[in-house]
């Protein structure tokens, strides 16, 4: 049985801890939480993915609740480690990629690591890139190439080496070990106790702080709002450049939210249909075929789920159940835009003939761009966006009421 992970404070607002295990609790913030968390997911899964929906499927693939790797397996080529949890104490000869909640990578990477976790500790030597993208991560092991991602937290400990460079964007920062050259990164509590060998650049940061221990043996350029705290025994052997910036939210931070929400979607609909190819084709056929069926539906879910939940929940028998239904609801909406750019693909596919030579990510890809595009027009946007929440959800309530199952 594999250790339990610790879990480490949340940092971004809004969402809560990731620390219990899906199954054992579900809490509805949690839930509410879900867009943010998928959206770090699939950046993720974005950047060790070309074309995620097809590639995927040419990896050598472990996939469980559990997945976990003992010290004496070596894997040979490029395997892909999907679960829950994924504990990887082996060796790799090629490249390691990893989706899970929480992972823990104390074996050797031969080559480069790509994760895509919400919880994530790399504890053993990496011989090429890390990549990823997650909630909490902490480094303590050499990575003979270089750091890239973007994540909540990041912890780089002080028997972590970094031997080229490191490139981030961080709502929190903390540098202990050792960058071999340059540091970039964007952010809003940095935090450098340990050696940098070349230039360190910091853009639109909320607050930067030297340590006793830090030594930059470059350039310091830096924009925020105030000046760094420089304790007395920091180095810095080139020159300092302070830009003052003014506003309470850094530019990062709506920009970020913006693209892991979209990217949440191109990753939830690459691991569903990975795992099961007809899902969603099913319920975007459910559009296509009977959308005035959907749309009733559709709202008919809208405005009963959130009043049944709440009689449920005034009632001592029915909370469980009324808990279950805030938390579809939660679900449905979240999905709602997923299935209908899914939709919107299969109808751009069927009328332009791409359908025929394009993979269905790309399809999709274009529906979905499509429906945030039209769903952001001034005036008339949220009736778009209300609409497609329509849709989704009534797509999902005919597959339940027919007789087959999705996919």
């Amino acid at each position: 049985m594999m250790p339990s992970f610790r879990a480490r404070p949340a940092f971004m607002p809004g969402i809560g801890s990731t620390g219990e295990a899906v199954g054992n609790r579900i809490s509805l913030q949690g839930v509410i939480g879900l867009r943010k968390r998928l959206g770090l997911i699939l950046l993720g899964m974005v950047l060790l993915l070309g074309s995620p929906a097809g590639l995927v499927q040419a990896f050598q693939t472990v996939s469980n609740d559990t997945v976990y790797i003992d010290s004496g397996r070596v894997l040979n080529g490029p395997h892909l480690l999907a679960g829950q949890s994924v504990g990887f104490d082996g060796t790799t000869d090629g490249d390691l990629f990893v989706v899970a909640r929480s992972a823990r990578i104390n074996g050797r990477v031969k080559g480069d690591l790509i994760m895509a976790c919400q919880e994530a500790e790399v504890n053993g030597p990496v011989d090429g890139d890390i990549r990823i993208l997650a909630g909490n991560v902490s480094l303590r092991s050499m990575v003979a190439g270089s750091f890239s991602g973007a994540v909540e937290s990041l912890v780089i400990d002080r028997e972590a080496v970094v031997g080229r460079d490191l490139v981030f964007a961080a709502r929190r920062f903390d540098l202990y070990g050792v960058v071999d050259r340059d540091i970039s990164a964007t952010g809003n509590r940095i935090y450098v106790d340990g050696t940098v060998g070349r230039n360190v650049r910091l853009v639109q940061i909320g607050s930067l702080r030297l340590g006793e221990n830090s030594r930059i043996q470059g350039n310091l350029y830096y924009s925020s709002p105030g000046k760094a705290d420089i304790a007395g025994g920091a180095v810095i052997e080139g020159q300092q450049n302070w830009r003052k910036v003014v506003g309470e939210q850094q530019p990062y931070v709506y920009y970020l939210d913006i693209l892991a929400g979209f990217l949440g979607m191109l990753l939830v609909w690459a691991v569903f249909r990975l795992f099961s190819p007809g899902f969603w084709d099913s319920l975007a056929r459910e559009i296509t075929g009977t959308p005035w069926r959907s749309l009733v539906l559709g709202v008919a879910a809208f405005f009963t789920l959130p009043v049944l939940s709440l009689i449920l929940l005034l009632t001592v028998v029915g909370i469980p159940l009324g808990m279950i239904l805030g938390v579809s609801y939660v679900v449905l909406l979240y999905l709602s835009k997923i299935i209908v750019g899914s939709a919107a693909g299969e109808v751009i596919g069927q009328y332009s003939g791409w359908n025929r030579t394009m993979h269905p990510f790309w399809l999709y890809l274009l529906g979905l761009s499509l429906v945030i595009l039209v769903s952001r027009i001034p005036a008339i946007g949220w009736l778009v966006s209300l609409i497609v929440v329509w849709w989704g959800m009534g797509a999902v309530s005919s597959q339940l009421f027919s007789r087959g199952p999705l996919g």
